[in-house]
């Protein structure tokens, strides 16, 4: 019997002000038992910075035996398999999150198990100041705005594979993810010129977005005892469900000489709700001729049904008020 034990710890921090400090944490333990391999990994940190580079999960994180799902870079930060990492570029970042990942190899079968879940509190606050010259005047625009924004995600993925002999192999995968996204961002902006104010607005705006999916996939490949055949097939059923809702309010005051002369609002609660479900079977026959030469047919059969519904509400002034024009709904199958 074979077992044991590596990894990857970190720790840091420091004080920028009395009230501001920084910190970062984070580690990956694997813990081996013969063909078992078991990886925990955690992190926490509030310095714009990705806990884990692509190749300590990898490496360290057993990623390379068992796939490292999707990764992707951008403003918002790092992430994999929709699960963040932290990082992002702009503002303050807090980021927190863990996760497991087991693979264990049997005599005639795979099997890998991961859980993983991330945290992000966003933080970025914007001064703007613009000063446009005219013949006879000057106009000056302020600016301000405070963005604070929500990501968490969980995400649930499994994966078994059974080779009969060398020519038979079954695979099947399941996955499933829970996402939430809030958003708000308050913004004010004061238009003025050397001798007047000529208006101020301020907006709010808020997004909650709730995501859950679900898929299932299933593959069998067989191969003729000579080689010269072959035969793949695929079988996958998925199911996306997405909640949205957008508040929005814009308060404008206008002056002359300095004297409010009037007030213009306007509010807007938009729902969107999207639900897809989606099937699909592949077949693929395969002739070998030689080692150059070979010949394939491929059939592709897909089935979806989609269901997407807007809903808009107005208010300027007097109550909400349904918006058709800003309001739909979609039904499609096929």
């Amino acid at each position: 019997m074979k077992k044991g034990y590596f990894g990857k710890l970190y720790a840091g921090g420091g004080a920028i002000t009395d009230r501001s400090s920084l910190h970062e944490l984070g580690g990956i333990v694997n813990v081996f038992r013969d063909t078992l391999q078991v990886s925990f990994i955690g992190f926490g940190n509030n310095t714009n910075k990705q806990a884990f580079s692509f190749q300590d999960l990898q490496a360290v994180g057993g990623m390379d035996r068992s796939g490292a799902n999707s990764w992707s870079t951008g403003n918002e930060g790092v992430n994999i398999g929709g699960v963040s990492l932290g990082g992002a570029t702009d503002g303050r970042n807090t980021a927190k999150g863990g996760g497991v990942n087991i693979n264990h190899n049997l005599e005639r079968s795979y099997l890998n198990v991961q859980y993983f879940y991330g945290e992000n509190q966003r933080e970025l606050s914007q001064n703007n100041f613009v000063a446009t010259s005219y013949i006879d005047s000057v106009v000056n625009t302020n600016s301000a705005s405070n963005t604070s924004k929500f990501f968490q995600s969980h995400l649930a993925k499994t994966r078994w594979e059974f080779t009969k002999d060398t020519l038979t192999k079954w695979t099947i995968s399941v996955q499933g993810s829970l996402k939430r996204k809030d958003n708000e961002n308050n913004s004010n902006s004061i238009i003025v010129t050397d001798t007047s104010r000529l208006n101020e607005s301020n907006s709010k705006a808020i997004s909650d977005r709730d995501e859950s999916s679900i898929s299932t996939n299933w593959s069998h490949r067989k191969t003729s005892k000579n080689k010269k055949w072959s035969s793949t097939n695929y079988f996958g059923i998925s199911r996306n469900e997405t909640g949205n809702i957008n508040l929005t309010n814009n308060l404008v005051d206008y002056f002359a000489n300095n004297i409010p002369i009037g007030v213009e609002l306007a509010e807007q609660e938009r729902q969107a709700n999207d639900k897809s479900q989606m099937g699909y079977v592949n077949w693929y026959l395969k002739r070998q001729f030689s080692d150059s030469l070979s010949l394939g047919v491929h059939n592709h059969f897909m089935y979806d049904d989609l269901n997407q519904e807007n809903r808009t509400l107005t208010n300027d002034g007097s109550g909400y008020i349904f918006n058709r024009a800003l309001s739909n709904v979609l039904d499609r199958q096929g």
